[in-house]
């Protein structure tokens, strides 16, 4: 998984001189505009620093991260057919990140995962 990184693009699609359209299979998140880049591609990297209710999703935004509960809100709307969780805040144990993603709800569940290796 850790390498996993290294196949990431900052863009969903682009097209050619020819008109051809090239969809790559993974994308991650930026600090902007997350939500609609890569909801297209297999498989999505999404920053999650928050996963516990003891910070708010406009706490989160505040200092430029993003809270599990706003990915959530989201969940209807990815198209990805797997999304790996990144850059977790020092404050979680391993097991509360664990927790947190098994307790997804669907259609999250079975499909989001997350890398915890070296956080």
């Amino acid at each position: 998984m850790a390498l996993f990184g290294l196949f990431f693009f900052f863009f969903c699609f682009k097209i050619d001189c020819f008109g051809s359209i090239f969809i790559p299979e993974s994308s991650r998140q930026g600090q902007s505009g997350w939500f609609e880049k890569g909801k297209w591609c297999s498989c999505r990297a999404l920053q999650s620093t928050y996963v516990e209710d003891t910070c708010t999703v406009e706490d989160a935004r505040d200092y430029g991260h993003t809270h599990l509960a706003e990915i959530i809100n989201y969940a209807d709307k990815f198209e990805n057919k797997a999304i790996l969780l990144i850059h977790f805040s020092a404050r979680y144990q391993l097991d509360v990140i664990e927790n947190a993603v098994s307790a997804l709800p669907p259609p999250l569940a079975g499909r989001v995962f997350a890398l915890t290796k070296g956080f």
